[in-house]
């Protein structure tokens, strides 16, 4: 699954950020999040979660996710790096406390 990430992350690296994480690692993210599965994978915008996949799809599949939420997206920014640079990873590690925007976390 993660070479589909890194491939939306490559072609779609305008519009979204993909960001990996490794729950096995992070138990209490999983809990928090509810993740039932591995691999779970969800897009979110705004703080709200608009899809969640369980299980590995396509690259074409999670393509579909950010074409049919596209109008959402705010135009690309100019100060976005490129993903052609090689020295911005595809995929970028979570802080370990990173939350979606507008999510806080279980007292």
């Amino acid at each position: 699954m993660k070479p589909q990430l890194a491939a939306l992350a490559k072609k779609h690296g305008d519009k979204v950020v993909v960001i990996l994480v490794d729950v096995r690692q992070d138990s209490v993210f999983a809990t928090r999040q509810n993740v039932k599965g591995i691999p779970d994978t969800r897009l979110f915008y705004g703080g709200k979660q608009l899809e969640q996949a369980m299980g590995g799809f396509s690259m074409s599949h999670y393509e579909k996710w950010v074409l049919k939420h596209e109008k959402l997206l705010p135009e690309p920014l100019n100060s976005v790096p490129s993903r052609s640079d090689p020295t911005i990873p595809a995929i970028v590690p979570m802080d370990d406390n990173w939350l979606p925007p507008g999510i806080t976390p279980a007292s």
